[in-house]
């Protein structure tokens, strides 16, 4: 929040196209905005070579540097819903297998 810096043009420049800003919103919430979408990684583009399971094999086989990110919660930017969250596994299986005595259980 820069001194004398205007948020409505910063993010004109940003979202590079004519975006219209509704005059309701405030600065404070158009600086929260700005924060928000310059701390989030950039969305990795699609490999075009890439299109088939036998394209990921050969581009594994074929790479030097792979590394793998492995852990509970992981995938959750992704999507895939953890296990312990208010919305993961063991609270919908508490609602679609109410008589479930322990979501560990479906393992078994």
């Amino acid at each position: 929040m820069l001194i004398g810096a205007d948020p409505r043009n910063l993010l004109h420049h940003l979202l590079m196209d004519s975006t219209q800003i509704p005059e309701q919103v405030d600065d404070l919430t158009l600086w929260k905005i700005i924060i928000n979408m310059m701390s989030e990684p950039p969305r990795r583009q699609k490999l075009r070579h890439i299109n088939t399971l036998t394209d990921v094999v050969r581009l594994i086989r074929n790479s030097n540097r792979i590394i793998v990110l492995t852990g509970a919660g992981v995938s959750v930017s992704c999507g895939i819903p953890d296990f312990r969250s208010r919305d993961g596994i063991y609270s919908r299986l508490a609602q679609d297998f109410p008589d479930l005595p322990d979501p560990q259980v479906m393992q078994l």
